[in-house]
């Protein structure tokens, strides 16, 4: 609890240089209960303890950047709490805010046991179908086929960037495409 109110003391602060360097955008990971890696997952993570947590915690900052001005980004990550498009759906309808947004992260969409080629499609259509249109980065990172959770070098795995880039598309989305691991 200490961690989470010196940052949102500290939040402030950090957004209004944000604001002052013409940037509009933070972006926000919606954090693991895993004290020893923000990218390793936890059993209490889906933990409704966890969520209001980090719920309370992005409300907070949601109204500093509404008073500034500036979008707030969060995504997907399977071993966050926001794990699912269905909770980053959740969270911003809750939310209620216009300065809350999604980055499209592909690779983050899947699970273990999930990444495998024959789901690429219907993983990347659904999360699109929940919050496409409030997606404010498109991050082009990839994962390889496999029944664990293994990120390589964008083109080097199994998102399909065409379908990736049709979806943007169909729902509006104008802006790049940030590469990530590129080899």
């Amino acid at each position: 609890d200490a961690v989470r109110k010196e940052g949102l003391r500290r939040f402030e602060g950090f957004a209004k240089a944000v604001r002052e360097l013409g940037c509009g955008m933070i972006t926000l990971c919606s954090g693991t209960r895993n004290t020893a890696s923000l990218w390793a997952p936890h059993p209490e993570n889906g933990s409704d303890e966890a969520w209001n947590d980090m719920f309370d915690t992005v409300a907070a900052a949601v109204k500093t950047a509404e008073k500034l001005g500036i979008i707030l980004a969060v995504e997907t990550e399977a071993a966050n709490i926001i794990d699912t498009p269905e909770k980053a759906r959740a969270l911003m309808d809750r939310i209620g805010s216009p300065n809350l947004k999604m980055i499209m992260d592909c690779a983050n969409l899947f699970h273990i046991g999930e990444a495998h080629a024959s789901n690429v499609r219907p993983v990347l259509r659904h999360a699109f179908e929940l919050f496409g249109r409030d997606v404010v980065i498109a991050h082009g990172k990839d994962i390889k086929d496999s029944d664990g959770i293994e990120f390589c070098g964008t083109g080097e795995g199994i998102i399909d960037y065409g379908c990736f880039a049709e979806l943007l598309c169909e729902y509006g989305y104008k802006g790049d495409m940030f590469l990530h691991g590129i080899y």
